[in-house]
């Protein structure tokens, strides 16, 4: 059964799987998705993002703004011709952008699976 944003963000208040800061505990995941599996890791291959997106998981991966700006998160959503594409909560709009505009480089990845079993 499909989980919303409103009931995840509930399980994850009432498991504690936020820190004091309001950062997610990557770890507690868990503890809100007992059917979870949760990857953390600070490299990840190109190989291993294709085999996600296959599965339809879309990693978070953290990258540097502009290729050179501040750390920040990005959703991998797909790839085509020219590389990965990725939703990026600082641009406008709906459309995906290529991974290419963060320099391509992926500083740690974070995915979390479950199956309904």
């Amino acid at each position: 059964q499909p989980v919303t944003p409103g009931e995840l963000n509930r399980l994850f208040t009432e498991k504690e799987v936020y820190n004091a800061s309001g950062d997610i505990v990557w770890g507690e995941i868990g503890k809100a998705l007992p059917n979870s599996s949760v990857n953390v890791e600070s490299s990840v291959s190109g190989k291993k993002i294709d085999e996600w997106l296959k599965k339809r998981i879309y990693p978070l991966a953290r990258v540097k703004n502009n290729g050179n700006g501040a750390s920040h998160w990005v959703l991998i959503v797909g790839s085509d011709s020219d590389g990965y594409l990725c939703m990026d909560p600082l641009r406008s709009g709906s459309e995906p952008v290529p991974l290419s505009v963060h320099g391509n480089k992926v500083y740690s990845i974070r995915s979390v699976s479950w199956s309904d079993d």
